[in-house]
């Protein structure tokens, strides 16, 4: 999610884009190689916009200066910002996925704006190397019983989540092949060498 201060000038993301087109922008993103500096980095080259990008150790940090407009914009998952969104201190301004969020019907994705933008955020189970087949097996049966269970899905998309499974052996693919992506893009965009 994309987001500033309640009371920021910015009203929408194209505010904040166009303030960055000028050279006068200022966005914030948690730890150098993370999605989300990822996300920032994109949105900048999308958008023809060059704001300064801040890296934090975290979204807390990163929420702060958003909250005291030293940022114009940061972005961060619901879980880190939803605190400050039932506060009423932060206003959404995209969605960074495929989709707008059930829970805010009215908040446009990147997309939606004009920007052909949109990430998978993703969590994975990990288990020590040469864990054997049949524990694999039986993680691999029991977490779409529980991404299908009624109780867990309510809770798990209330928080923002959308429930999804990829089957170990297409796992490592997909990891793998996550990790040269990002190692590329990190580098091409000068955030590593």
């Amino acid at each position: 999610m994309l987001y500033t201060a309640a009371d920021s000038r910015f009203k929408t993301l194209t505010d904040v884009i166009d303030a960055a087109k000028q050279g006068r922008g200022r966005w914030g993103a948690a730890n150098p190689a993370s999605l989300e500096r990822q996300v920032m980095e994109r949105l900048k080259q999308k958008a023809g916009a060059k704001p300064v990008v801040a890296t934090f150790e975290g979204g807390g940090d990163m929420l702060i200066n958003v909250l005291n407009h030293t940022l114009d914009m940061g972005v961060g998952e619901l879980q880190e910002i939803n605190g400050q969104l039932d506060a009423r201190k932060l206003r959404l301004l995209a969605i960074v996925g495929d989709a707008r969020l059930p829970q805010f019907p009215a908040v446009p994705t990147v997309k939606e704006q004009g920007i052909d933008l949109s990430v998978r955020k993703f969590r994975g189970l990990a288990g020590p190397k040469g864990t054997s087949r049949d524990v694999i097996a039986a993680w691999e049966a029991a977490v779409p019983k529980l991404l299908a269970d009624a109780k867990y899905k309510a809770i798990y998309t209330k928080n923002g989540l959308q429930p999804g499974f990829i089957p170990h052996a297409e796992y490592l693919k997909f990891m793998t092949d996550f990790g040269a992506q990002t190692e590329a893009f990190l580098k091409e965009s000068g955030v590593i060498r």
